[in-house]
């Protein structure tokens, strides 16, 4: 699936047994297409195919959270990609996530790649510039202690991981996840992002905020 604002292309991915959300955003420039990439889940061949088969510059990869289903990936597509690698991006509050990847494999009876990137960490909440798209990064704890949310300010686009789905939210019953910090980070989106937002989930169909606050039983709050 494809969703296009302005200059930007926000290529959706459904893969791997989950169905995790893998997104590609493309941005044309004068010295080539420049791509950003979340959540590596599965596939990762064929991700890296994606990228050199529209001879894009994969710039950055940002995980909304830490959990096996969508970084699996990520050193197998580190291995695909030429030097200079892109940069790993994720919100510290995972970082014991990130780095027992191993036990979550055990959990799951998948077996994990040992040789995970090194990562760049966010300790706090962000505006990031990016070619002239303003993304806001939001903390929105919960299903896991660094899950965040990716806000495309002008685009009106929010990645949201496994915080809220079509109909539904994330699931707290994982490695340190909260019921009281999802509904408070629930309350965050309702504050800091638009009604019209369209929402791509880290699982499932694209949404809107305004939909799921009509639909969404855990959005009925006021």
């Amino acid at each position: 699936m494809i969703l296009k604002r302005k200059n930007l292309e926000f290529h959706v991915l459904p893969l791997g047994p989950l169905a995790t959300n893998t997104v590609f955003v493309l941005h044309p420039t004068l010295e080539g297409v420049r791509a950003l990439l979340w959540d590596p889940g599965y596939d990762p061949a064929g991700l890296a195919s994606f990228v050199i088969s529209r001879e894009a510059i994969l710039e950055r990869i940002f995980l909304t959270h830490a959990h096996l289903d969508h970084c699996l990936a990520l050193p197998g597509l580190m291995q695909h990609l030429q030097e200079p690698l892109p940069e790993v991006v994720l919100h510290r509050g995972d970082q014991w996530l990130y780095e027992n990847q191993g036990e979550q494999g055990r959990y799951l009876g998948v077996s994990v790649p040992q040789n995970y990137p090194e990562v760049t960490w966010l300790d706090r909440v962000m505006e990031w510039e990016w070619y002239g798209c303003r993304i806001q990064i939001l903390h929105t704890p919960g299903h896991s202690p660094g899950s965040v949310c990716y806000y495309f300010m002008n685009e009106g686009v929010l990645l949201s991981g496994d915080l809220l789905f079509a109909g539904a939210v994330g699931r707290t019953d994982l490695w340190q996840g909260s019921s009281e910090q999802l509904m408070q980070s629930l309350r965050l989106l309702k504050k800091r992002v638009a009604k019209g937002c369209e929402i791509i989930p880290g699982h499932g169909p694209m949404t809107t905020l305004e939909s799921e606050m009509r639909s969404n039983p855990f959005l009925a709050f006021e």
